[in-house]
């Protein structure tokens, strides 16, 4: 066993990776849909780095069922990635069950890998030794139906075309995101950045047959996610789940926590019963006297900061009193403004647009979106006849 500097990083890098999520899995457990798709995409690469790590150290001798494996895992991660950004920013508050059919190139990568995960384990060792013996790219060699280099070369494609993608979504919806919430705006870019770099250099090291080229990669692949890790780690509203609300409901998702009874044991820690009255109270003044939901670009830390309550204790009361996500909350109150203003004269005289615009909504699609969460119907249908 040789132990040395790639060894060292990828380790650190790995270490990370799993710690990340580790702590997505058993301590945040909002159940965020966009959380369950960077779990598996970082998951994906630090599996990725520990493989990384055994092959450099020469470990993976002990464990040569291994050598083969990350390279299929990691076609999770371009789709993970790209549902990530998706289901932050565009899609619907449901698990998209399409995701199940990106998954179909990484059951043939395994597939693939058929005549090499069929050998015994003293042929593997046998193929893993001449590996480092003859000084070759451990990605390189005619193990499966198609040869490492060629799986690394195709996976680096596949990849970058789902980042690509994500690209294009991130940067359609950057000037809502980055007025609403724009520390969240550098995590997606930077996230999509990180990994287009790490996925081009793997293509470019699958076209070297010689192990420096290898070891560029894995220097790349590790400081990149240690440095995205850790800043990672710095955004605690990403890393534990107190979910920075985002912009509109109708293009852009937040998720709320899991609602239990509001006194239940498992949450009687989040917020002290005596203060629940006081701010419940706090809460209903606000919303009756100062009407922030007319603010278009409302956020929750705004509002915490305007009624002077913690954020993750007004996150909890929102989610648990009130049984709401702060979007919901804000947008049923939106609703209310427009019901107790059906009298005013001006109103009668606004479009359904304008009318959504005046209450704080930020488009048609989020007003559309919460008129028929809460209604049923369409805004025509609830508001024409109240209106006319």
């Amino acid at each position: 066993m040789n132990y040395n500097f790639y060894d060292i990083i990828a380790l650190v890098a790995s270490s990370l990776s799993l710690l990340s999520c580790g702590i997505f899995i058993f301590i945040n457990k909002s159940g965020s849909i966009p959380r369950i798709f960077l779990t598996l995409a970082i998951g994906g690469v630090g599996y990725g780095l520990f493989i990384t790590t055994l092959l450099n150290s020469r470990l993976i001798e002990e464990m040569p069922f291994l050598y083969r494996t990350a390279m299929p895992i990691a076609f999770i991660i371009g789709p993970s990635c790209y549902y990530y950004i998706t289901t932050s920013l565009i899609q619907p508050l449901v698990f998209p069950k399409k995701f199940f059919l990106h998954l179909i190139p990484f059951m043939l990568a395994f597939i693939v890998n058929i005549p090499f995960l069929i050998k015994t384990n003293q042929e593997k060792i046998d193929i893993l030794q001449r590996r480092y013996t003859g000084d070759i790219n451990l990605l390189s060699g005619p193990d499966g139906w198609i040869t490492g280099s060629q799986m690394a070369t195709i996976l680096g494609i596949f990849s970058i075309l789902y980042l690509f993608q994500s690209f294009r979504i991130l940067l359609k919806n950057k000037n809502e995101i980055r007025r609403s919430d724009p520390a969240s705006f550098w995590w997606y870019l930077y996230l999509l950045i990180a990994l287009s770099f790490i996925f081009l250099s793997l293509i470019y090291s699958a076209a070297h047959p010689d192990m420096s080229a290898y070891n560029s990669f894995t220097i790349i692949f590790s400081f990149l996610m240690i440095s995205l890790l850790i800043y990672l780690f710095t955004r605690p509203d990403i890393l534990y789940g107190t979910l920075v609300e985002k912009i509109e409901e109708g293009n852009v998702k937040s998720f709320g926590f899991k609602q239990d009874n509001p006194l239940s044991e498992s949450d009687q820690n989040a917020v002290d019963p005596a203060l629940i009255p006081v701010y419940k109270k706090k809460i209903e003044e606000c919303i009756d006297k100062d009407k922030p939901y007319l603010r278009r670009d409302l956020r929750i830390t705004d509002l915490s900061k305007q009624l002077d309550i913690p954020r993750h204790h007004l996150s909890w009361v929102v989610n648990n009193i009130y049984n709401l996500n702060f979007n919901d909350f804000i947008n049923k109150n939106r609703l209310s403004y427009i019901e107790s203003n059906f009298s005013n004269d001006e109103f009668k005289r606004m479009t359904l647009e304008g009318i959504a615009y005046d209450a704080g909504f930020n488009s048609r699609t989020t007003f559309t979106h919460a008129v028929k969460k809460f209604y049923n119907c369409t805004p025509s249908e609830h508001f024409k006849k109240n209106l006319n």
